[in-house]
């Protein structure tokens, strides 16, 4: 497992030479979508910016799974934080803090 970045080292465009299998799953750490993740991230990965901009008028996904790029298959997910429970694992911190 190896942490990427789209602003210092290692670098997201860095993850096919990191992994040493063929399949890469990517999960963006935001708390949302948004232009990191829908557009920036499926480019730094090799995604034509032309695709991406179609993809995004048809409100479709912009990287579409598994894709194969530098002889790996990747697969990216939704950013960790569109999950249904992450709202209450944060609800919940705030919770414990607010006992001190």
């Amino acid at each position: 497992m190896h942490a990427v970045f789209l602003e210092e080292e290692a670098r997201v465009a860095d993850c096919y030479q990191l992994a040493r299998t063929k399949n890469i799953v990517m999960v963006p750490y935001f708390i949302s979508e948004g232009m990191h993740s829908r557009e920036d991230i499926p480019r730094m990965l090799g995604e034509a910016s032309a695709n991406i901009q179609d993809r995004l008028k048809y409100n479709q996904p912009t990287w579409r799974n598994p894709t194969e790029r530098r002889g790996k298959r990747l697969w990216y997910s939704a950013s960790v934080g569109t999950a249904p429970r992450v709202s209450d694992v944060i609800l919940e911190r705030v919770r414990e803090m607010v006992k001190w």
